[in-house]
């Protein structure tokens, strides 16, 4: 069975596949130079509700391909009731994640 496309056709999907690779290629920059701050919102975002108690980060970077980075001047407060006004104060954390990597699994379908 022979698939007939006019050349019209073509350039279409030529086109499409081109704009999908230029946006797959956007949104993969656009990870990797905001990985830090997404972590930075989550961590205290998530922090405080788990704690119930205030969760303020300086900084974080963080590497998506090698997992590397550092939280920088951590401060997790204290509920209400206790004394000082925070639990924990860090200047500096070192960090290290399991790198983001392509699995092949990820793009086989079930038989």
């Amino acid at each position: 069975m022979k698939l007939l496309l006019r050349d019209g056709t073509i350039k279409i999907l030529g086109t499409l596949i081109a704009l999908l690779a230029v946006i797959g290629i956007g949104i993969a920059w656009w990870l990797h130079h905001n990985a830090g701050a997404l972590l930075r919102e989550a961590l205290q975002s998530y922090g405080s509700q788990m704690t119930g108690a205030s969760v303020k980060i300086g900084s974080v970077s963080l590497s998506p391909g090698s997992g590397l980075g550092e939280i920088h001047d951590l401060v997790i407060g204290n509920p209400s009731g206790f004394l000082t006004a925070h639990a924990i104060k860090v200047e500096r954390i070192a960090i290290e994640v399991a790198p983001l990597r392509w699995r092949k699994s990820a793009f086989m379908s079930a038989a």
